[in-house]
């Protein structure tokens, strides 16, 4: 690996490390946020079943996107099975994390 491509890797690492409401030791958490809410709907590969596949949703979303959806399902789409975060007994530190987590998942 040449000193550009471990320069790029460790910006990247600070910079997870860097979002509100988001730090490298909340990883698990996330991880364990979402195979308790998510995985159901979402597939615990982040594959998608009876939800959409979650797998390279931060390509797409940003983590606020991400926060509201998970706050507020019918905001963006009104018809939508999902539950909203106060349904699942989600609190808002979970949300960010589990948000932040979903964001970085490329």
């Amino acid at each position: 690996m040449n000193r550009f491509t471990t320069g790029l890797l460790t910006a990247a690492a600070f910079a997870v490390c860097a979002l509100p409401g988001w730090s490298k030791s909340q990883a698990p958490n996330a991880q364990a946020i979402y195979s308790k809410s998510c995985a159901g709907c979402h597939g615990a590969k982040l594959q998608g079943a009876i939800g959409p596949p979650l797998t390279h949703i931060g390509k797409k979303r940003s983590a606020a996107w991400i926060d509201e959806k998970i706050e507020n399902p019918k905001k963006t789409k009104p018809n939508t099975l999902m539950p909203p975060a106060s349904v699942l007994k989600l609190n808002n530190g979970e949300v960010k994390a589990l948000a932040a987590f979903l964001s970085h998942k490329k």
